[in-house]
């Protein structure tokens, strides 16, 4: 099993051509949110919430976004932060604000249901796609 530092090291690895692309594209929300995405992947949360962040600054009202940092922070020990990130959340669905589906959800989808119509919708207001246990898990996390 690998270490915390060998899964950095793996994550920082997987994260360089995202990187990259964000060099020449500091403002892209989408890239942000995978790069932050990658790092939660390898369980670098602290990294993950520093793209999650840079993310929704562009994006504030991505829901998606922000659930996947307020389990990063929960899992990072700040239980008050997520509480907060988990009542934006529930504050902005309230509102009716649209879910943008996160890559990796998107992504997922399409390969579950291997649907060219779910692969041509990435990005785009998407929760009626993903399966509503799966929205009920997200929600518990």
């Amino acid at each position: 099993m690998p270490s915390l530092d060998d899964m950095k090291r793996m994550a920082d690895k997987k994260a360089e051509p995202l990187l990259a692309t964000l060099k020449a594209d500091p403002k892209n929300a989408a890239l942000l949110n995978k790069t932050g995405l990658t790092y939660k992947a390898g369980h670098t949360v602290q990294e993950a919430i520093v793209y999650f962040r840079m993310s929704l600054d562009i994006d504030p009202k991505n829901v998606a976004v922000r659930d996947d940092m307020a389990s990063c922070m929960y899992y990072n020990g700040d239980v008050d932060g997520a509480l907060d990130s988990a009542e934006q959340v529930a504050h902005l669905r309230s509102q009716g604000t649209p879910e943008r589906c996160s890559t990796s959800e998107s992504s997922s989808v399409a390969r579950q249901e291997n649907d060219v119509k779910a692969r041509s919708s990435r990005g785009k207001h998407c929760s009626s796609s993903i399966p509503t246990s799966r929205r009920r898990k997200r929600l518990k996390a």
